[in-house]
């Protein structure tokens, strides 16, 4: 599980979102829903966060679903999506992961996307996308 830093942590009002060597963060609260609203504000975390588009680490394991309109805006926003390079989704349990395929096989983001339950591997993914 991320653990989030003391420092540089943009909250909204569902995520914390923060760089670490190079790689964007968003972890949700747990338990939490995700809508169009806690999309929205999201990407201004992140477009405060960095002004160029990072790969980014979305770790799903708290999340409990997210509205079809909350998917289709976070994979082809035209505003969202210039804020990352790739995507990283972290699942860790079976509905973080149906979630994650959902997401993936549905809506056909534009960005690099891929499913990993392993930390250390999404990184390695994702630092090729820097």
């Amino acid at each position: 599980m991320l653990k989030i830093p003391e420092h540089g942590v943009i909250k909204t009002p569902k995520c914390s979102n923060w760089i670490e060597d190079g790689i964007l963060f968003s972890l949700p609260d747990d338990h939490v829903y995700l809508d169009l609203e806690e999309a929205k504000a999201i990407t201004k975390a992140f477009q405060q966060l960095s002004d160029t588009a990072l790969p980014l680490f979305v770790d799903l394991h708290t999340i409990t679903g997210q509205s079809a309109e909350t998917r289709n805006y976070f994979a082809n926003d035209p505003v969202h999506t210039t804020t990352f390079s790739a995507v990283a989704l972290y699942v860790s349990n079976p509905v973080a992961r149906v979630i994650a395929n959902t997401f993936i096989g549905l809506v056909k983001p534009v960005k690099p996307t891929w499913l990993f339950n392993d930390y250390d591997a999404a990184l390695v993914w994702l630092n090729q996308h820097k």
